[in-house]
């Protein structure tokens, strides 16, 4: 099933000269621009599929050499729509792997310029001028 082909990928995606060629496939691009709040391809209602390609964007995040592409192609602001989704419908295991993808993603020092525009122009929420050791508890209190 779909939810399965995303799940294998996530896993292949722990070693990171897999999660470089998974980013290097268009495909896999095209599948995971559509997770999250307005999504046609992948269904909101659809728990395997989020959880799963949370669970891809935590490993490909654990890769630096693929966080500033995550992070200027706006997947900070899908992982925070998958938060919101997923804590109001009680999904923590989604939840908790969204979490662990920002957490990889706001630990770029070069990448929290990128992260603090995403937040400010999504949802109007700034954590300027706050060290990135405090951004995740940032990230955390917005999500309350």
């Amino acid at each position: 099933t779909y939810s399965e082909g995303l799940r294998v990928l996530a896993n292949l995606a722990v070693n990171i000269d897999n999660g470089h060629m998974i980013m290097k496939d268009s495909r896999a691009i095209s599948i995971l621009r559509h997770i999250g709040k307005g999504s046609h391809e992948i269904s909101n209602k659809d728990s395997f599929c989020q959880k799963y390609c949370a669970l891809l964007l935590a490993n490909l995040s654990s890769g630096t050499q693929n966080q500033s592409y995550l992070i200027d192609n706006g997947f900070v602001e899908k992982l925070l729509d998958i938060c919101k989704i997923e804590q109001k419908y009680q999904d923590y295991e989604t939840l908790r792997y969204s979490l662990l993808a920002l957490a990889y993603l706001c630990g770029n020092d070069n990448a929290e310029a990128s992260i603090r525009r995403q937040l400010l122009g999504k949802y109007g929420y700034c954590c300027a001028g706050v060290p990135h050791n405090y951004m995740i508890s940032s990230l955390l209190k917005f999500l309350q």
